[in-house]
């Protein structure tokens, strides 16, 4: 079906060069910041900070690809939330940008623009979600075609011997859920951007940084992995 009234399918002015930032504990690992915020634009996901991460992401942020629960967060008020995106940079169009998905409520899309009058909502199709999920599947069976027969059972701290590796139940995970928020806004950028380059992304079975004992970069230092993280 066509996009949501009010809502735009192709973004413009396209970007010569676009980075798209994870919200992974690897960001910790180097100081990438100058080089993010070198690309043309700055894709990053949901409420994920920047304030106090300079150093190792950047600061800016040209686009905020949500999830569907931080679009409800937004549709209702959520202070935070709103905050947020709202202080989204204008593009030369002289509008803020936020990425959703094309099945968002109608409801939901009038409350945030409501709220955020200046804000445009760039819809991800039905269609291409549709496309993306098949690649997404299609890639996740092919690691565990390689993981297959591949893979040593790791002892956890008692010794004892896991039945599957990391990668191996990563590929299963992967199988089972929804296109990741974060896959989706790689494509958009591939579909927006010139060049596209993604930060925080780490292989299945990845360390975890070693001062940091949670999935995403921000946790440990107040952001919960809630809705409300300061940017």
């Amino acid at each position: 079906g066509g996009a949501a009234e009010g809502m735009r399918r192709d973004p413009e002015p396209r970007h010569g060069s676009c980075a798209v930032v994870g919200s992974s504990h690897v960001l910790l690992g180097a100081a990438r910041g100058g080089e993010i915020d070198s690309y043309d634009a700055v894709i990053r996901f949901d409420d994920a900070p920047t304030r106090g991460f300079e150093n190792v992401l950047g600061r800016r942020t040209t686009y905020r690809v949500a999830s569907p629960a931080f679009v409800a967060a937004v549709a209702a008020g959520a202070p935070s939330a709103v905050r947020i995106v709202a202080g989204l940079p204008r593009l030369v169009t002289g509008a803020k940008a936020m990425v959703v998905g094309e099945e968002t409520l109608r409801q939901q899309q009038r409350d945030i623009q409501e709220k955020i009058p200046a804000l445009l909502l760039y819809a991800v199709s039905r269609g291409t979600t549709n496309k993306v999920k098949a690649l997404y599947t299609a890639f996740a069976t092919r690691m565990a075609a390689l993981v297959e027969g591949t893979a040593t059972p790791a002892a956890d701290d008692a010794g004892r011997k896991q039945d599957s590796s990391a990668a191996a139940t990563w590929v299963e995970e992967a199988i089972a859920e929804d296109v990741p928020v974060t896959l989706m806004g790689v494509f958009f950028a591939m579909h927006t951007c010139g060049e596209v380059h993604v930060f925080g992304f780490p292989p299945p079975g990845a360390e975890r940084h070693q001062h940091d004992a949670h999935e995403d970069y921000y946790s440990a230092y107040g952001g919960g992995g809630k809705i409300g993280a300061s940017i």
